[in-house]
Protein backbone atom coordinates (compact mmCIF):
# COMPACT_ATOMS: atom_id res chain seq x y z
CA UNK A 1 0.00 0.00 0.00
CA UNK A 2 2.83 2.46 0.83
CA UNK A 3 5.32 1.49 -1.86
CA UNK A 4 7.95 4.08 -2.80
CA UNK A 5 6.46 4.73 -6.21
CA UNK A 6 3.15 5.88 -4.69
CA UNK A 7 4.64 8.11 -1.97
CA UNK A 8 4.55 11.22 -4.15
CA UNK A 9 0.89 10.56 -4.96
CA UNK A 10 0.04 10.27 -1.26
CA UNK A 11 1.99 13.43 -0.44
CA UNK A 12 0.18 15.29 -3.23
CA UNK A 13 -3.20 14.14 -1.97
CA UNK A 14 -2.32 15.20 1.59
CA UNK A 15 -1.24 18.64 0.40
CA UNK A 16 -4.43 19.01 -1.64
CA UNK A 17 -6.51 18.07 1.42
CA UNK A 18 -4.60 20.60 3.51
CA UNK A 19 -5.30 23.18 0.82
CA UNK A 20 -9.01 22.41 0.78
CA UNK A 21 -9.10 22.62 4.57
CA UNK A 22 -7.30 26.00 4.56
CA UNK A 23 -9.61 27.41 1.87
CA UNK A 24 -12.78 26.20 3.61
CA UNK A 25 -11.86 27.22 7.17
CA UNK A 26 -10.30 30.55 6.04
CA UNK A 27 -7.72 30.64 8.82
CA UNK A 28 -5.57 32.66 6.43
CA UNK A 29 -6.36 34.82 3.44
CA UNK A 30 -6.64 33.04 0.09
CA UNK A 31 -3.27 34.31 -1.13
CA UNK A 32 -1.53 33.19 2.07
CA UNK A 33 -3.14 29.76 1.83
CA UNK A 34 -2.01 29.50 -1.80
CA UNK A 35 1.57 30.38 -0.90
CA UNK A 36 1.51 27.80 1.92
CA UNK A 37 0.33 25.11 -0.51
CA UNK A 38 2.95 26.13 -3.09
CA UNK A 39 5.65 26.04 -0.41
CA UNK A 40 4.54 22.58 0.74
CA UNK A 41 4.82 21.26 -2.82
CA UNK A 42 8.34 22.70 -3.15
CA UNK A 43 9.58 21.62 0.30
CA UNK A 44 8.31 18.06 -0.08
CA UNK A 45 10.02 17.76 -3.46
CA UNK A 46 6.86 17.16 -5.45
CA UNK A 47 7.78 20.23 -7.50
CA UNK A 48 11.22 21.72 -7.92
CA UNK A 49 11.50 25.44 -7.16
CA UNK A 50 11.31 26.47 -10.84
CA UNK A 51 8.04 24.58 -11.32
CA UNK A 52 6.68 25.83 -8.01
CA UNK A 53 7.39 29.46 -8.79
CA UNK A 54 6.43 29.29 -12.47
CA UNK A 55 3.01 30.74 -11.65
CA UNK A 56 4.69 34.10 -11.17
CA UNK A 57 5.27 35.75 -14.52
CA UNK A 58 8.13 37.78 -13.11
CA UNK A 59 10.64 36.89 -10.41
CA UNK A 60 10.69 40.46 -9.03
CA UNK A 61 7.84 39.99 -6.51
CA UNK A 62 9.55 36.91 -5.10
CA UNK A 63 12.84 38.78 -4.84
CA UNK A 64 11.21 41.75 -3.11
CA UNK A 65 9.36 39.44 -0.69
CA UNK A 66 12.63 37.70 0.18
CA UNK A 67 14.33 41.05 0.73
CA UNK A 68 11.52 42.18 3.02
CA UNK A 69 11.86 38.99 5.07
CA UNK A 70 15.61 39.57 5.23
CA UNK A 71 15.19 43.20 6.30
CA UNK A 72 12.81 42.30 9.13
CA UNK A 73 15.23 39.58 10.23
CA UNK A 74 18.12 42.06 10.26
CA UNK A 75 16.03 44.57 12.21
CA UNK A 76 14.78 41.98 14.71
CA UNK A 77 18.29 40.63 15.22
CA UNK A 78 19.23 43.95 16.82
CA UNK A 79 21.88 44.74 14.24
CA UNK A 80 20.24 48.06 13.35
CA UNK A 81 18.68 48.77 16.75
CA UNK A 82 21.25 51.43 17.65
CA UNK A 83 20.76 53.20 14.33
CA UNK A 84 16.99 53.07 14.77
CA UNK A 85 17.16 54.38 18.35
CA UNK A 86 19.34 57.31 17.28
CA UNK A 87 16.87 58.18 14.54
CA UNK A 88 13.95 57.96 16.97
CA UNK A 89 15.68 60.46 19.28
CA UNK A 90 16.41 62.77 16.36
CA UNK A 91 12.88 62.32 14.99
CA UNK A 92 11.25 63.38 18.25
CA UNK A 93 13.18 66.65 18.07
CA UNK A 94 13.65 67.50 14.39
CA UNK A 95 11.86 66.04 11.37
CA UNK A 96 14.14 67.72 8.82
CA UNK A 97 17.30 66.30 10.39
CA UNK A 98 15.73 62.83 10.50
CA UNK A 99 14.89 63.10 6.82
CA UNK A 100 18.42 64.22 5.93
CA UNK A 101 20.02 61.38 7.91
CA UNK A 102 17.71 58.79 6.33
CA UNK A 103 18.40 60.10 2.83
CA UNK A 104 22.18 60.27 3.31
CA UNK A 105 22.41 56.76 4.75
CA UNK A 106 20.12 55.35 2.05
CA UNK A 107 22.05 57.05 -0.77
CA UNK A 108 25.36 55.86 0.68
CA UNK A 109 24.18 52.24 0.93
CA UNK A 110 22.60 52.24 -2.51
CA UNK A 111 25.86 53.39 -4.04
CA UNK A 112 27.18 49.89 -3.35
CA UNK A 113 24.10 47.67 -2.96
CA UNK A 114 21.04 47.22 -5.18
CA UNK A 115 18.49 50.02 -4.67
CA UNK A 116 15.62 47.61 -4.02
CA UNK A 117 17.57 45.82 -1.29
CA UNK A 118 18.43 49.10 0.42
CA UNK A 119 14.81 50.27 0.34
CA UNK A 120 13.67 46.86 1.64
CA UNK A 121 16.09 47.17 4.55
CA UNK A 122 15.11 50.77 5.25
CA UNK A 123 11.31 50.32 5.14
CA UNK A 124 10.96 48.61 8.55
CA UNK A 125 13.35 51.12 10.10
CA UNK A 126 11.37 54.03 8.63
CA UNK A 127 8.10 52.54 9.84
CA UNK A 128 9.40 52.03 13.38
CA UNK A 129 11.00 55.47 13.56
CA UNK A 130 7.86 57.13 12.22
CA UNK A 131 5.60 55.36 14.71
CA UNK A 132 7.84 56.08 17.71
CA UNK A 133 8.52 59.70 16.83
CA UNK A 134 5.01 60.64 15.60
CA UNK A 135 6.17 61.42 12.07
CA UNK A 136 3.93 60.33 9.22
CA UNK A 137 5.55 57.38 7.44
CA UNK A 138 4.65 58.84 4.06
CA UNK A 139 6.84 61.86 4.81
CA UNK A 140 9.86 59.55 5.09
CA UNK A 141 9.19 56.64 2.73
CA UNK A 142 9.08 58.52 -0.57
CA UNK A 143 12.24 60.58 0.10
CA UNK A 144 14.08 57.43 1.18
CA UNK A 145 13.09 55.73 -2.06
CA UNK A 146 14.26 58.76 -4.09
CA UNK A 147 17.55 58.79 -2.15
CA UNK A 148 18.08 55.12 -3.01
CA UNK A 149 17.46 55.85 -6.68
CA UNK A 150 19.85 58.80 -6.67
CA UNK A 151 22.52 56.89 -4.78
CA UNK A 152 22.17 53.90 -7.07
CA UNK A 153 22.45 56.07 -10.18
CA UNK A 154 26.15 56.41 -9.58
CA UNK A 155 26.88 52.98 -8.19
CA UNK A 156 30.64 53.07 -7.71
CA UNK A 157 30.98 49.36 -7.11
CA UNK A 158 30.99 48.92 -10.89
CA UNK A 159 33.81 51.42 -11.37
CA UNK A 160 36.61 48.94 -10.65
CA UNK A 161 35.34 46.53 -13.27
CA UNK A 162 35.10 49.31 -15.83
CA UNK A 163 38.66 50.44 -15.10
CA UNK A 164 39.85 46.87 -15.67
CA UNK A 165 37.88 46.73 -18.92
CA UNK A 166 39.40 50.03 -20.03
CA UNK A 167 42.89 48.83 -19.25
CA UNK A 168 42.60 45.51 -21.07
CA UNK A 169 40.47 46.46 -24.03
CA UNK A 170 42.90 48.50 -26.11
CA UNK A 171 40.99 50.86 -28.39
CA UNK A 172 37.68 50.41 -26.58
CA UNK A 173 39.23 51.74 -23.38
CA UNK A 174 38.21 55.30 -24.08
CA UNK A 175 34.56 54.32 -24.19
CA UNK A 176 34.84 52.60 -20.80
CA UNK A 177 36.66 55.60 -19.35
CA UNK A 178 33.90 57.85 -20.65
CA UNK A 179 31.39 55.70 -18.74
CA UNK A 180 33.49 56.18 -15.60
CA UNK A 181 33.35 59.96 -16.16
CA UNK A 182 29.57 59.69 -16.47
CA UNK A 183 29.53 57.84 -13.13
CA UNK A 184 31.49 60.69 -11.56
CA UNK A 185 28.87 63.16 -12.81
CA UNK A 186 26.16 60.89 -11.37
CA UNK A 187 27.92 60.93 -7.99
CA UNK A 188 27.93 64.70 -8.13
CA UNK A 189 24.23 64.70 -8.97
CA UNK A 190 23.51 62.43 -6.00
CA UNK A 191 25.50 64.67 -3.69
CA UNK A 192 23.75 67.79 -4.96
CA UNK A 193 20.32 66.09 -4.87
Amino acid sequence: MFSSEYISIYITLIIILIGIFLFVKEYFTIDTSSIIIMTLFIVTGILDYKEGLSGFTNSAPITIACMMVMSYAVLNSGLLKGFRDILVKIGKKNYALTLVVFCLVTAAFSAFINDSAVVAIMIPIVLQVSSKSNISASKLLLPVSFAAAMGGAGRSARGGRRIAQAHGSGGAGREALNRIRVRFVQHQTTTNG
